[in-house]
């Protein structure tokens, strides 16, 4: 009995949790699981995650650039700027995460499309 409602649990909570990501990006879920599926097959999945990756860190530094840009054109004491970068870093990272689970969620979802076939 525990293993049957534990498996109506995890198909609820997979439901659930594919319904909330296709909300929260605006993409169908075929697409993107079609999608990783070609970079699986194609070996480029790597590649993906590395522009993932190569994009949060552009942003990271523009922010820098742009706390940097500010410290100079309004003279902010050191410790303003230091709080300022703090919080864009903390952005910066959220973002990050948000990325990183996006691609996570993906190839999850393609695992299981694999496994599934």
């Amino acid at each position: 009995m525990k293993f049957i409602v534990g498996v109506a649990t995890g198909i609820v909570l997979g439901a659930a949790g594919a319904i909330a990501y296709s909300a929260k990006s605006g993409q169908d879920l075929r697409e993107v699981a079609e999608s990783v599926r070609s970079d699986l097959q194609q070996g480029t999945l790597g590649s993906r995650i590395e522009r993932g990756i190569g994009d949060v860190q552009a942003q990271v530094e523009d922010r820098l650039g742009q706390v940097r840009a500010s410290m100079g054109e309004t003279g902010d004491t050191l410790e303003t700027a230091t709080d300022d970068a703090a919080d864009r870093a903390a952005d910066a990272i959220a973002q990050a995460g948000d990325t990183a689970e996006a691609v996570a969620d993906d190839a999850a979802a393609a695992i299981e499309d694999r496994a599934g076939s």
